[in-house]
């Protein structure tokens, strides 16, 4: 008797895995990376909070490793600036701040390439996470090594570089933490920005002017900053519409001659058309409809020239130290 109520939840769970299985395949609305196992929006939330947690730890830790440095020693202030450097200048000996910007850009790579395969795979196998890890110990290491070169201060501490640096490392090492917080998806594509950061600092060190000339220093620098706005734009897109809508957070449409709209969509189409882009995946079909946005397209195109220059004229305006912009 046991042996057949056995037998029989052995079939119930299958069926209602089998059934969930379906209801990914028969619903074309269904986010892909909803349906797959230990990826949701709440496990990529967890990971952003924890993430969140070490970044206001490291602050703390920074603040105190700061008042411990205007104590330090002058010996160890005279390594510090020989082998890592100050804010203010490049390190005397610059080999070892050589070594960890070459295995920065070679580990972001690395790191980026593994997300890519993950995001075809839609899982993560142990190869892929011990590269990640041992790319995670690189990374650790040179944020400290940087943190040492600005003397621990707050200004770098909240810096661009330092908040991808934990925004992208401690989903990695969380990964394996669990049904609680542990995903394969992560933010690793963002580390292009680390990537681009890395070969800037290579190109203002010389340690390209042997093999690069300054106009294929610059035309390479220009080319990867190009690349790393693409995949962070595909990458944040892969998530979002992977995942589809925040829970309780669904877009409601009513039906019209244009097509099902709603306000966040016509908001949406508005940005598309202003900016010129215009997807054409929606059209007005009334006529004070296409008179808005004829209005808006003239509109728009005004806009953006006058926003265009006036950017242009503050950058003219601070780097000739002429005074402050007023609009």
């Amino acid at each position: 008797k046991s042996n057949c109520f056995l037998i029989l939840d052995f079939q119930v769970s299958i069926n209602s895995s089998f059934m969930a299985t379906n209801e990914c395949d028969e619903d074309l609305s269904a986010a892909v990376l909803a349906c797959q196992p230990g990826v949701s929006w709440a496990r990529l939330g967890n990971s952003l909070i924890w993430s969140l947690v070490a970044f206001i730890f490291l602050q703390v830790l920074i603040a105190l490793a700061a008042r411990w440095w205007e104590k330090s020693s002058p010996e160890l202030s005279a390594w510090a600036a020989h082998y890592v450097g100050t804010p203010v200048s490049p390190p005397g000996d610059p080999r070892l701040d050589t070594t960890f910007r070459l295995a920065q850009l070679f580990c972001s790579s690395l790191v980026i390439i593994t997300w890519i395969q993950k995001s075809y795979a839609l899982d993560a196998n142990g190869s892929q996470v011990l590269i990640e890890y041992l790319c995670c110990v690189v990374f650790l290491t040179h944020l400290g090594i940087s943190l040492l070169g600005n003397h621990f201060s707050l200004a770098y501490s909240a810096s661009l570089e330092v908040i991808v640096d934990v925004f992208t490392i401690v989903p990695l090492l969380l990964q394996r933490g669990g049904p609680m917080f542990g995903s394969w998806l992560t933010f690793s594509y963002l580390r292009t920005y680390r990537i681009w950061t890395a070969f800037v600092h290579l190109g203002k060190s010389g340690t390209l002017e042997p093999f690069l000339s300054d106009l294929n220093i610059a035309a390479f620098t220009t080319l990867i900053k190009y690349i790393a706005v693409i995949v962070t734009i595909g990458g944040s897109l892969y998530i979002v519409e992977g995942l589809g809508d925040f829970p309780g957070f669904s877009d409601s449409y009513i039906e019209t001659n244009m097509g099902p709209i709603s306000f966040f969509s016509m908001c949406y189409f508005g940005f598309i058309t202003i900016s010129t882009i215009g997807y054409g995946d929606y059209s007005p079909t009334t006529v004070p409809g296409r008179f808005l946005i004829f209005i808006a397209a003239v509109g728009g195109i005004a806009f953006f020239s006058i926003a265009g220059n006036e950017f242009l004229l503050l950058l003219r305006i601070e780097s000739s130290g002429l005074g402050r912009y007023r609009p």
